[in-house]
């Protein structure tokens, strides 16, 4: 088992299995062995002999299991021997011949990857089938460390993972450990497992639920983080940096600028629009960035290419800069506890505070301000959600410091307004503006990018139908601002078809809902104490206000209102009348949390519950 590494996207894959077909529902196959023995030679090579039988359960299973692959690398890893079955129904052993043997080669997102896949093809298997691969492969490691995952979204009726050989060898195995024996050797360590349910993680839980437990290890001497930031500083030596023509772009595109905050927009600006991002990950690459020379001259790269141009545009322009990894993802986040270079996949820059002004809702904490030279949108002061509220390691003299960066709810916003005139039969018409900023709006404006007039107002009026289900959208039209947040209006005829109701208690009608906190059965569920996997949410602020208009003899509707405001965030209600036959209702929603665990869940199920007990339906009421 072993992690594919690399910054700007990281990948965890297992050499126990891979396959290209996604069941399309539970699979009900089980792993009747699942065994994996790595040896760490004296030369830090690697030696990994797997064994799995995998019994077949269902048709599904016949899809997922029919290729087997085994992930290789051009450059580190070969396929040393591999011996393959399949057991049928009956006991008939069929072997994998020759001619069922393939190579694959790697087609993702990268521009370049040394990867491919040796494949193995069961044919003519039935339900009931055990399919039984041996393998070994020869690896030379970029790295002294890494990890596996330890479980899989089926049963495993007998797991033995054990390593073995390493200097300084260290582990940690993080999540829940249930069913599992960790025993620590020289050199390495022995995990095992009986009857081991498959992975079925809760709804919007992080990605270590669905990963399962980890086996991390090292057999490195970087005990701490600062250790791994001296790793990085290494690495960095070793890129060829301060060219003249990085310092002659530099100042020809500050010019007579003066302030330093004035000169970093500028070249924040300058590597976010005329610089692409291309991943562009092979062998140790995914960690070495490109000379910024190089960057610069064929403005692309990926996003330690960009990052280390921009530390060195700023270095000109006399603001210190410096180099930040970190595991960017709203759903993700490292382990403080194991300190190791396998945990980042991203590279992002720091500036501290001292350097440059700074301004209300800049993204600043521990000191530093933090900029993202991959996004495309915005200035600095927006750093998008992925990167946010993360453990980040910031590499600088010669070491590296943990910090966390900030979290900002209020540049994620979300603001309704509408107004409606209400017919005798109920129906409700007229116009709705909605503004949006942040990433939703940055997603909005590049799905639109290059695309025809029919295509961008598609774009437009889908995003809108979805916050708004259930109302029929006649007329769209939308303004983009592209400031320090992104930003994008957009405004629109409205039609809601018998939004008024009348039954035994009168008429009443109901607000469309809202798509924050829509993650009613997952809280309640968490709540209730029926799962321990924390629940990931999206931060920001989502406020809503609709103006109604009736005919003049109808009932009016009586005011209320409700506000609850916890550790969590903020929920607020108001009803309130408006002219002769109006009624404005406001809802705001605020959660500036965006990992709550277990022992937080009381809280946002509170919200939760309010925004729900308020979606219900709202009565107009005589004297």
């Amino acid at each position: 088992m072993r992690r594919v590494l690399s910054l700007c996207g990281s990948r965890i894959t297992t050499l126990l299995l891979v396959t290209f077909f996604a069941a399309t529902a539970l699979p009900a196959a089980v792993y009747l062995e699942k065994r994996s023995h790595i040896v760490i030679n004296d030369d830090d090579s690697l030696v990994e002999r797997v064994h799995e039988q995998i019994k077949l359960e269902s048709d599904s299973d016949l899809i997922r299991y029919s290729k087997y692959l085994i992930v290789l690398d051009k450059k580190n890893r070969t396929l040393n021997s591999v011996e393959a079955f399949a057991t049928l129904p009956g006991g008939k052993r069929v072997k994998v011949k020759k001619s069922d043997h393939d190579t694959i080669e790697y087609s993702g997102s990268n521009l370049y990857d040394t990867r491919y896949y040796h494949s193995l093809s069961f044919r003519s298997i039935k339900i009931g089938t055990v399919i039984s691969v041996k393998y070994e492969v020869a690896v030379s490691p970029y790295f002294k460390a890494s990890q596996a995952r330890l479980l899989s979204d089926i049963d495993i009726q007998n797991l033995d993972v054990k390593i073995e050989g390493g200097k300084n060898f260290r582990f940690q195995v993080d999540g829940n450990v249930e069913g599992l024996k960790a025993t620590k050797l020289t050199g390495g360590v022995h995990v095992t497992g009986r009857d081991l349910a498959g992975l079925d993680p809760p709804d919007y839980a992080p990605d270590e639920a669905a990963m399962g437990p980890l086996l991390r290890y090292a057999w490195d001497d970087t005990g701490d983080w600062a250790g791994v930031g001296a790793w990085y500083t290494d690495i960095l030596q070793s890129v060829p940096r301060k060219s003249d023509s990085v310092r002659k772009q530099a100042s020809a595109l500050f010019g007579d600028i003066k302030d330093p905050r004035e000169r970093l927009e500028v070249l924040l600006a300058f590597m976010r629009r005329q610089v692409r991002y291309e991943s562009v990950q092979i062998g140790i690459g995914g960690y070495q960035p490109s000379a910024p020379e190089d960057v610069l001259e064929r403005k692309w790269g990926d996003c330690k290419d960009k990052g280390l141009l921009l530390i060195d545009l700023l270095n000109e322009a006399g603001i210190k800069a410096y180099p930040v990894l970190i595991s960017a993802g709203r759903r993700g986040r490292i382990e403080p506890s194991f300190p190791s270079h396998t945990q980042f996949n991203h590279f992002i820059v720091a500036v501290p505070v001292d350097q440059v002004d700074i301004r209300d809702g800049d993204p600043i904490n521990e000191g530093y301000l933090f900029l993202d030279p991959t996004q495309t949108r915005g200035g600095a002061g927006w750093l998008a959600p992925s990167d946010q509220d993360q453990d980040v390691l910031i590499v600088r003299d010669g070491g590296g410091i943990l910090v966390k960066t900030p979290l900002v709810p209020e540049h994620e916003n979300r603001e309704l307004h509408v107004e409606l005139d209400v017919d005798v039969n109920g129906t409700a018409r007229g116009s709705g503006v909605l503004t949006v900023r942040g990433s939703s709006a940055a997603g909005v404006l590049a799905s639109m990018e290059g695309a025809s007039a029919e295509k961008a107002e598609e774009e437009v009026r889908s995003y809108f139908q979805r916050l708004l289900p259930g109302v029929h959208i006649e007329r769209v039209t939308w303004e983009p601002n592209e400031g320090v947040v992104p930003e994008i209006v957009i405004s629109a005829s409205l039609i809601l078809k018998e939004m008024v109701n009348e039954g035994r208690k009168g008429r009443s009608f109901r607000l469309p809902p809202s798509r924050s906190l829509s993650k009613q059965d997952a809280i309640k569920e968490r709540q209730k104490g029926k799962s321990k996997v924390p629940i990931v949410v999206d931060a920001g602020v989502a406020q809503a206000t609709w103006t109604l208009r009736f005919p003049l003899d109808w009932c009016p509707v009586p005011a209320s209102e409700i506000a609850v405001e916890n550790a969590i965030g903020r929920f607020s209600h108001e009803v309130r009348p408006e002219g002769p036959q109006g009624v404005i209702v406001e809802r705001e929603t605020i959660l500036h949390s965006r990992w709550v665990e277990p022992n937080e869940m009381a809280s946002l199920y509170e919200l939760a519950e309010q925004k729900r007990l308020t979606g219900r339906r709202i009565y107009l009421e005589c004297e």
